[in-house]
């Protein structure tokens, strides 16, 4: 019975613990939080290559890109959709650790390559509840089997 404070310390700190990633602060890519793909590699890796050309292509970096199509706002645009003259479209933003970055659109039917389709589905798609689930039942099963008491011989 003395370790039964415990478990919402466990509780509290689990949920603490799972952190997202940031969201973008470019134009297109902040205007959404579904994201099709997020994480750390280089364009080349999604097949963006053709986005940035050249070395910038092949250089590690943050990158979102959306799930469906967003607009992509400028600074002096105004709200909503199609802002001046330029339709929705999916975006791709990258930030290399130098803090520097770019955004644009892509093609609307861009899928991420297989290899990294799981990478990103499990890391985007595991239920918090779940993961504090879990450790609620590993703290209740170890408290279980260390103070559990032994019937006398």
């Amino acid at each position: 019975m003395r370790v039964w404070w415990l478990i919402p310390v466990v509780v509290a700190l689990s949920g603490c613990a799972s952190s997202s990633i940031p969201a973008p602060d470019f134009p297109g890519c902040d205007q959404t939080d579904d994201f099709a793909f997020t994480g750390e590699t280089t364009l080349a890796s999604l097949g963006l290559r053709e986005f940035a050309g050249g070395q910038e292509s092949t250089r590690t970096g943050m990158i979102w890109v959306t799930a469906g199509p967003v607009a992509m706002r400028e600074p002096g645009m105004g709200a909503g959709g199609g802002v001046g003259g330029r339709p929705l479209s999916r975006m791709v933003c990258v930030q290399f650790p130098d803090g520097s970055g770019m955004s644009g659109s892509i093609a609307d039917d861009w899928r991420p390559p297989l290899a990294l389709q799981s990478t990103a589905s499990a890391a985007d798609g595991f239920p918090p509840l779940l993961g504090v689930a879990l450790v609620l039942g590993l703290v209740l099963a170890v408290s279980y089997v260390a103070f559990r008491k032994e019937a006398p011989a």
